[in-house]
């Protein structure tokens, strides 16, 4: 009878959830109270309160039930034993102490295997998250083999669709992007219905992480718009911190640094009031990033070592190493080349410890970026050299391979040698056509534009200074606009005129 019960009361709450996000559902249990005399009952009520405090951001009020409820513990089931350590793991997670959330997600898993495989399996989706989280993929994947298994014996939708999203972020991290959005779409579709729910939100944003890892940022503004507005529904805290991140990223990498700017700080807001200092810490990263881009270079580098303090304070070795290559990547926007390379190194050198080929690259890049911005070219070579290497392992063509090519005809042309120095930027360029990546061709046009000076021809220099200025108007980029004036000027006093009519088509 309790068992038939309770399955009812879940029942009505996930429907509730579906019309009216977790207000309704909290409406529920507080008309329940009364009724709910007996202990076992009790304990159930207040597991359900727990877990949607966790999720509205009243995560005090989550702690102090859990904290009420482990007094309580030898008059739990199975079930709910491992739906009381999911919580405490998931509570630790949003603080940042992974140990501990490990801990708990596996004693959690322990306790479950004692009861329905349901709760088994959301225990082992749990872990599988956490260790995808800290960059250990193939643990993370024997813990998906064990939720397939289970799925194969008791089928069921709403954890198939969270199944789908993990291999997706998998996916992603290997940057297997077409395979990652396979896996979100199939997230997506195996919902019930189009009703705001966590699965859907995080989906959606997901989405719009592709698109923008994939040069697609002005795709990636929908679904993570609705996102958003699937978070502001339910409201789920940390869901709605993440979503304003995400779009704060995209509009950075369109160059539209005021919205990026505004949605970061909703970001970092939403995750102080929540005490999440650990994923605020990757916000504050970010948002440093976007304070370099506005010129407000000694706010950028507050933020960043903000972001370093509190990822060394929590011992996470992955997010350490993003800190230190945004606190990197703002001196070098500042110009500060020894600080750069300085946190760069830093950087790599921590990805090349956890065996992250990929962010490898993307570190072995800035270095060479960094350097050749300062005409130490030599340097940049070696890097990039490192880079190409690691690029060649890959069988499909990705952005970083646009990126290496860049500046391949960066070197080349910094070394005097134009005939290569042409033909690696032309090829950038197709690649950057292939993959709609607007800021970078404006970029490869540019530099064709000095290649082309350098060989003394003035009539191709100002072609291609002409779809430089294009591009870089359309994206809002300045200090390149200004170095394509003065060079059309030189050319041809009336030649800005032309850059104008133009701009217009």
């Amino acid at each position: 009878m309790k068992s038939v019960y309770l399955k009812l009361l879940r029942t009505e709450m996930s429907r509730l959830e579906k019309r009216g996000g977790f207000a309704m559902s909290e409406k529920l249990l507080r008309s329940l109270e009364s009724s709910f005399t007996k202990p076992d009952y009790r304990i159930v009520l207040l597991l359900e309160k727990a877990r949607l405090a966790y999720l509205v951001g009243r995560w005090d009020i989550c702690l102090s039930i859990l904290d009420k409820l482990e007094s309580q513990e030898a008059l739990f089931e199975p079930d709910d034993r491992a739906y009381f350590y999911i919580l405490n793991g998931l509570m630790h997670q949003g603080y940042g102490d992974l140990n501990q959330a490990l801990t708990f997600l596996e004693i959690a898993l322990e306790e479950a295997l004692s009861g329905s495989g349901r709760r088994a399996a959301e225990a082992a989706l749990e872990m599988a998250s956490l260790f995808n989280r800290i960059g250990e993929q193939e643990r993370g994947l024997d813990f998906l083999a064990q939720v397939e298994e289970q799925l194969r014996k008791t089928p069921d939708r709403k954890l198939s669709a969270q199944l789908a999203l993990e291999r997706g972020l998998v996916r992603l991290r290997e940057e297997d992007l077409a395979g990652a959005e396979e896996c979100f779409r199939e997230c997506l579709e195996g919902l019930e219905d189009k009703s705001p729910s966590i699965l859907r939100g995080e989906g959606l944003r997901y989405l719009g992480i592709v698109a923008c890892m994939d040069s697609r940022p002005q795709e990636a503004l929908l679904p993570q718009r609705e996102s958003l507005k699937c978070f502001l529904v339910l409201p789920y805290a940390l869901g709605t911190a993440k979503a304003y991140s995400s779009l704060g990223q995209t509009c950075l990498q369109l160059g539209r640094y005021p919205e990026a700017r505004f949605f970061l700080e909703k970001a970092v807001e939403v995750c102080r009031k929540l005490g999440a200092e650990a994923e605020m810490a990757k916000f504050l990263g970010k948002l440093g990033l976007v304070y370099s881009k506005l010129g407000e270079y000694q706010k950028a580098i507050e933020y960043q070592k903000q972001d370093l303090d509190i990822s060394s304070r929590f011992g996470n070795y992955r997010a350490l190493a993003f800190s230190l290559r945004n606190l990197g990547l703002s001196h070098k926007d500042q110009g500060d080349l020894e600080q750069a390379v300085k946190y760069l190194r830093d950087s790599r050198d921590r990805f090349a410890e956890l065996e992250d080929e990929a962010l490898q690259v993307k570190a072995d890049l800035d270095l060479a970026a960094a350097l050749l911005a300062h005409d130490r070219v030599m340097e940049a070579f070696g890097y990039l050299e490192d880079a190409t290497a690691l690029l060649e392992k890959r069988i499909e063509v990705t952005p970083d391979h646009v990126h290496a090519k860049y500046y391949s005809g960066l070197v080349a042309l910094k070394s005097g040698n134009l005939h290569r120095a042409e033909a690696s930027l032309w090829q950038a360029l197709e690649m950057c056509q292939s993959f709609s990546m607007q800021v970078r061709q404006a970029e490869v046009h540019f530099q064709l534009a000095k290649l082309y000076m350098a060989k003394d021809d003035k009539g191709a220099a100002k072609e291609e200074l002409l779809l430089t200025y294009r591009l870089a108007r359309a994206y809002s980029r300045t200090s390149l606009l200004s170095e394509v004036v003065e060079m059309l000027h030189e050319i041809e006093p009336d030649a800005l005129f032309q850059a104008l009519l133009h701009s217009r088509y």
